[in-house]
């Protein structure tokens, strides 16, 4: 599963610095702290990723990974976000559907295609058309369940790093 919350550059060189990073000063208030503020919530009301940004879940298939997922968009949903989730995976969209009433989203809201869209990948050309459709859009939580069959509808080995970049 890749959850993501925008495009990230990835395999830029990072800018020249220290070594080490200045613990003594984020612990003083030196730095700037980014708060969360995108996905799911903990219990104590603190968002757990941060817009703009890409999280990926990983675990092992058939572990709870979608149910993490559908329970983190059903937040983003709860705050007012836009939500897309593409399904690889074959969960298929009525369990997909029914998971997410189950997990408290708003039968409404996920009637609303400006609120929530969720797609069942036929090939990588679809994803690709949908991901391009997005960047109009604007989801503001966007997942991927789950990478491995994606990659492999796009002919990419998931057991291969490099690919994994490739996709990415």
């Amino acid at each position: 599963i890749a959850l993501i919350a925008g495009v990230s550059a990835c395999g830029e060189k990072k800018a020249e610095g220290p070594d080490y990073a200045d613990i003594a000063s984020i612990l003083s208030g030196g730095t700037e702290r980014r708060e969360t503020d995108a996905g799911g919530v903990r219990n104590d009301g603190v968002r757990l990723g941060y817009r703009g940004k890409t999280h990926a879940l990983i675990g092992p298939p058939e572990r709870g990974n979608t149910l993490i997922l559908v329970a983190m968009a059903c937040d983003e949903l709860n705050a007012g976000g836009r939500v897309l989730h593409i399904d690889t995976d074959d969960n298929g969209a009525s369990d997909l559907t029914a998971l997410y009433v189950a997990f408290g989203a708003d039968p409404g809201t996920l009637a609303d295609p400006q609120r929530f869209r969720l797609v069942v990948a036929r090939s990588a050309e679809h994803v690709e058309r949908i991901v391009a459709e997005a960047a109009s859009w604007g989801p503001t939580f966007a997942s991927i369940d789950a990478v491995a069959p994606s990659m492999a509808l796009h002919g990419l080995n998931p057991d291969v790093n490099a690919e994994h970049r490739q996709w990415h």
